[in-house]
């Protein structure tokens, strides 16, 4: 289907629906529009946008993420991958109380409410995974 209009189709209808909608779509497609059945509209524009919303949401993520500290970038990186305070702590060889009061100084800087806002800005700029051990730097993109 999302190959049809790349090869010169000037709509696409499903057969379920096409009675219902050929009229205004040989109207659209006579005037240059790609006319695609309503069930089709959101698949096909997901398919396009999603990727192009992907990369805006990475590129503002690795924004915020360059504001902060190469220590709190790797605490913020184990809270991507999921761990405690403790295990953070014992990785890093920090005090729990660091780890807090770096953790804290993350949610400043990032504007996140809670554990969950800023792991998700992490995975948003394609942190997390195996990325811990190479940084921020060697992430995949």
């Amino acid at each position: 289907m999302r190959r049809l209009p790349l090869h010169g189709a000037d709509g696409v209808l499903c057969h379920a629906s096409a009675s219902a909608h050929l009229a205004w779509a040989v109207r659209a497609a006579a005037g240059g529009a790609l006319a695609l059945c309503p069930d089709l509209t959101v698949p096909v524009v997901d398919a396009y946008l999603k990727p192009a919303r992907r990369r805006e949401q990475r590129t503002s993520a690795r924004r915020l993420l360059a504001e902060l500290s190469p220590r709190e970038r790797e605490v913020l990186l184990h809270v991507a991958e999921g761990r405690s305070d403790a295990q953070i702590a014992t990785e890093l060889s920090l005090s729990r109380y660091t780890v807090k009061d770096h953790l804290r100084n993350i949610r400043g800087k990032l504007g996140g409410d809670s554990r969950l806002s800023i792991a998700r800005l992490a995975w948003q700029a394609g942190f997390g995974g195996d990325s811990v051990a190479g940084g921020p730097e060697t992430a995949s993109a």
